[in-house]
C-alpha cells in the first residue's frame, strides 16, 4: 500500500492532500452509516497521531463537526509536523475552533472526554508500525477499554502490524475501515480478534495500481464462487465429470470416510469410489448407496493397484496410521495424478518429509489444521501461529503443492508465492468431521476438471457457505448437516442458464 500510495502521487500526479481528503471523507461517510446502524449516539472522540493516519482523523473530525456531531480531537503524540497534508488538516480543525486536547495534558479533560464518549475513532498509528508499539499506546489502550466506547479504527487498529505478536499493545476495534486494499496483517491469527468487522474503502487509487497482478494476496468472497465454477456441456455423462478414488476409513473412524466420500459426490464429480479397510467395509457398504465401496487390504501391493479409471485421489480422512498405509501413500502420490491429502494422510506425509523432498508438481492439495501443519513443518504449533503466512508460502513453494491452512480465517498458499484469504469466521464449523467434508469438496471439484488452484479456492468458499447455511437452519450443527447445503450451493443453474 505504501508503494501504491507513492505511485499514485508520482506516476499519476494525485497529490497526497487529495488522497487524504478522499480517505477521511469515505471514512466519515462509513462512520455515519455505522452509527445509524448501531443506534448509539453521543460524543465522538478522534484519537490522532502525527502521521497520515492522524491526518485522515482530522478530515473525519471536521466533517463530523460540520454535520453537527459532538466531535473532539485528542492529540496522542503531539501536534503534527509543519508542512505536510496532516498539518494542513490539523490547521483547518484549529481554525474551526474544534475541541482539541493533548494526551499529555492530564488536567485538560482528556480522561473525562474518553469516559463520556460513545464512539472512539482510532487514527493513532497506521500500517508503518514495525514490532511492538511504544508509549503512549499501552496507556491509551487501557483508557479506551475503560471508556467502554465503541471503537472504529482507521486503516488498521493501532499497534497491529505484520510482526504483531500476542501480548503486544493494540487497540481493539469494533470496526476497521481499511483504505484501498485489505491489509494481510488484519487477517493473521494473532491480530484478527482486534479488528472487528473489516470494511475496505476505495479512496481513488487508479485501478492499474490496486489490480496489479504482482500483488500476491487475494481476499476471497462468496460472490466470487460463480466465476470459479465452469459450466458443464449440456450432454455430458458421468464418466466425463470425473472419478475420485477415496482412501479413507478404518476401525472407529468410518464417519470420516462417509463424510469425505459423500462430499465428493456432491461436488460436481460424476463418480466416487471409496476404498475402505476390509475390517469396516460391511459398515460403509451398507451406509453408502451412491458411492461405490470396495474392500481394500492395506497389506496389499500398491504397485498392482489399477488407477486407470480415476482422475483424482483423496487420501487420509480416518485412514489410520499403520506403516502399510505409508507405503500406499508414497506409491499413490508418485503416479502423476492429482489429489488431496488430509487428516491421517497428513500425519503420514509428515513422516515422509523428514526423509524426502517430494515434488508434487502443483497437482496436489493438502488441507491441514494448525497442529497438522506444525507436524508437516516439524515445529511447535505456538511458534507456527505467531506468523503462519511466510511458513505457508515457503512450504507450498518447496514442495510445489497448494496448502489450505484451516484457521478461523482460512489461508490458501500456492507454489508461485501467491495466497488467498477467506475471512468468514464461524465457530459452529469447529465440529468433528467438518474438515473431512472440506477435503471431499475439493477432491470432487478437482476430479471434475477444475485446476488445483481453483478447486482449493472454490472448495473453501463452498465449505464456508455450507456452514453458514447449516448454522442458520439448525444453530449448532454436526458435519453431516453440511452435506445438503453443499449440493444447493453448487446448483448447476448458476453456471448452466438452461437449467433455470
Amino acid at each position: 500500500m505504501q508503494e501504491i500510495d507513492r505511485q499514485a502521487q508520482e506516476k499519476y500526479g494525485i497529490p497526497q492532500q487529495i488522497l487524504m481528503e478522499n480517505a477521511g471523507l469515505k471514512a466519515f461517510l462509513s462512520i455515519k452509516k455505522i452509527i445509524k446502524k448501531e443506534g448509539i449516539t453521543g460524543k465522538i472522540t478522534i484519537l490522532a497521531g502525527r502521521g497520515n493516519n492522524g491526518g485522515d482523523g482530522f478530515v473525519i473530525a471536521r466533517n463530523l463537526a460540520v454535520e453537527g456531531y459532538d466531535a473532539a480531537i485528542i492529540l496522542c503524540m503531539g501536534s503534527p509536523k509543519e508542512g505536510g497534508s496532516t498539518a494542513v488538516n490539523f490547521s483547518i480543525c484549529r481554525a474551526m475552533n474544534m475541541v482539541i486536547h493533548d494526551w499529555k495534558d492530564t488536567k485538560g479533560g482528556t480522561g473525562k472526554r474518553l469516559i463520556e464518549s460513545a464512539w472512539v475513532i482510532d487514527c493513532i498509528l497506521g500500517t508503518g508500525i514495525s514490532g511492538k508499539a511504544r508509549e503512549p499506546l499501552p496507556d491509551i489502550v487501557d483508557e479506551i477499554i475503560n471508556s467502554r466506547a465503541k471503537v472504529i479504527s482507521i486503516d488498521i487498529p493501532s499497534g497491529i502490524g505484520d510482526q504483531f505478536r500476542s501480548g503486544y499493545p493494540a487497540v481493539k476495534a469494533d470496526y476497521t475501515l481499511t483504505m484501498g486494499l485489505p491489509k494481510t496483517a488484519l487477517y493473521l491469527p494473532m491480530a484478527r480478534e482486534y479488528c472487528g468487522k473489516i470494511i475496505t474503502l476505495s479512496i481513488g487509487f487508479p485501478l492499474p495500481l490496486i489490480k496489479d497482478k504482482a500483488i500476491p494476496g487475494e481476499l476471497l468472497s462468496y460472490g466470487g464462487l460463480a466465476g470459479l465454477l465452469p459450466p458443464f456441456p449440456e450432454g455430458i455423462h458421468k464418466n466425463a465429470r470425473g472419478h475420485v478414488a477415496v482412501f479413507a476409513g478404518c476401525e472407529g473412524t468410518t464417519g470420516a470416510a462417509f463424510l469425505a466420500s459423500s462430499a465428493c459426490g456432491r461436488s460436481r464429480c460424476g463418480l466416487v469410489t471409496l476404498f475402505a479397510d476390509k475390517k469396516v467395509y460391511p459398515v460403509l457398504a451398507a451406509k453408502l448407496s451412491a458411492v461405490m465401496v470396495h474392500s481394500w487390504d492395506p497389506k496389499g501391493e500398491p504397485e498392482k493397484f489399477d488407477d486407470s479409471r480415476f482422475q483424482t485421489f483423496l487420501i487420509g480422512p480416518g485412514w489410520g496410521l499403520d506403516p502399510e498405509r505409508l507405503t500406499w501413500l508414497k506409491n499413490l502420490v508418485r503416479r502423476g495424478k492429482k489429489g488431496v491429502i488430509d487428516a491421517d494422510g497428513l500425519t503420514l506425509l509428515a513422516g515422509i518429509l523428514k526423509k524426502e523432498n517430494p515434488d508434487f508438481k502443483g497437482n496436489w492439495i493438502v488441507t491441514p489444521h494448525p497442529g497438522e501443519f506444525a507436524r508437516l513443518l516439524g515445529m511447535d504449533k505456538d511458534d507456527l501461529m505467531k506468523d503462519p503466512l511466510p511458513l505457508l508460502l515457503d512450504f507450498s513453494k518447496k514442495y510445489r503443492l497448494i496448502t489450505v491452512l484451516k484457521l478461523a480465517v482460512t489461508l490458501v498458499g500456492r507454489p508461485d508465492g501467491t495466497y488467498q484469504v477467506l475471512d468468514k469466521r464461524n465457530p459452529a464449523m469447529a465440529t468433528g468431521g467438518s474438515g473431512d467434508v472440506l477435503s471431499g469438496i475439493i477432491a470432487g471439484l478437482l476430479a471434475s476438471g477444475m485446476s488445483p488452484a481453483d478447486s482449493a479456492a472454490a472448495g473453501v468458499i463452498v465449505h464456508s457457505l455450507a456452514g453458514k447455511r447449516a448454522y442458520k437452519k439448525t444453530g449448532g450443527f454436526m458435519a453431516t448437516d453440511l452435506l445438503k447445503p453443499v449440493s444447493r450451493i453448487m446448483k448447476w443453474m448458476k453456471t448452466n442458464p438452461s437449467l433455470k
